[in-house]
């Protein structure tokens, strides 16, 4: 395969809500508030199907005062509470020396696609595809032929890296290879012949 495309949630970097939550709270009652509040309905705002401010003013609303600046808060640093997943990263450098070339597809909020430049080894991709940006998500098929139709891919020539077996199924349903990560990045290392 020439082309390795990566989720990033808990493929590259661990998206755990509760744990993000908790960074912005003293309590586990209101870590647990703030995380339902903030990440019950965050899909709308993967897909783009809601402004980033309006969901801010959405969730805001359905919390008590005192957590509106914890959710302000949250909304403007959370990609900070990413911590790579062990093992994968150092798989990145590898890929491209052996000349395969790597895409990101992701779905995530067009906060992070703002971000992206604050995470190093992004540099190391070819092309970002962020699921708000284009008002579309995976497992949607049209999210995987804007991929491949922007870069000029053959879908043959691609594997397909993501935690969820629905969008590695979308995938592999347009042709391309696709692989289930479970966490392990050792396997991953066998999967891709490293």
């Amino acid at each position: 395969m020439k082309n390795i495309v990566f989720d990033f949630g808990n493929v590259l970097g661990r998206f755990d809500p509760a744990y993000i939550a908790a960074q912005y709270t003293h309590s586990p009652q209101d870590g647990d508030a703030l995380c339902h509040a903030v990440f019950d309905e965050w899909a709308l705002i993967d897909a783009g199907a809601l402004a980033y401010d309006a969901y801010i003013a959405r969730c805001c609303a359905r919390l008590p005062l005192r957590l509106h600046q914890a959710a302000q808060d949250l909304f403007a640093t959370w990609h900070k509470h990413l911590p790579p997943i062990p093992g994968v990263l150092e798989l990145l450098p590898q890929l491209v020396a052996r000349g395969n070339t790597l895409y990101l597809l992701s779905n995530a909020p067009v906060h992070f696609a703002r971000h992206t430049g604050e995470f190093p080894f992004l540099k190391l991709f070819s092309g970002l595809v962020i699921s708000a940006e284009l008002g579309m998500a995976k497992p949607d098929a049209a999210i995987y032929r804007y991929l491949l139709d922007t870069y000029h891919l053959a879908a043959a020539d691609c594997l397909f890296i993501d935690d969820r077996a629905d969008n590695v199924a979308a995938a592999k349903a347009l042709g391309m290879d696709g692989y289930i990560f479970n966490g392990d990045a050792g396997l991953l290392k066998k999967k891709l012949m490293l």
